[in-house]
């Protein structure tokens, strides 16, 4: 015989809606707080990096800088992605598992 999974949430309450308004959600939105402090932080650091290099004609012109800008833009998009996922999972934890 098989066990039935037990989960921390029911399916109704893995919406947007609970996870702002419901008190047992306080844990991931902290999570997710503190993730997005993170996530801001790289991007406007990378940001700021492209604008410098972008903006100065000597730096654009030079061979190490390309590499950097190339860096600072898989950077960026990877920490994108990567935010996606991670905020997906921790707001609908568990239903992508029942899900799956």
């Amino acid at each position: 015989s098989i066990e039935e999974e037990k989960f921390a949430f029911q399916l109704d309450q893995l919406t947007f809606g609970a996870f702002f308004t419901l008190p047992e959600r306080a844990d991931d939105r902290l999570a997710v707080g503190l993730i997005m402090l993170i996530v801001l932080y790289g991007a406007i650091t990378n940001v700021l990096l492209l604008v410098a290099v972008l903006g100065t004609k000597e730096m654009r012109a030079n061979p190490s800088y390309y590499l950097l800008i190339q860096i600072a833009v898989c950077d960026l998009v990877m920490l994108f992605f990567e935010t996606f996922y991670h905020m997906a999972g921790i707001v609908f934890r568990q239903a992508y598992l029942k899900s799956a």
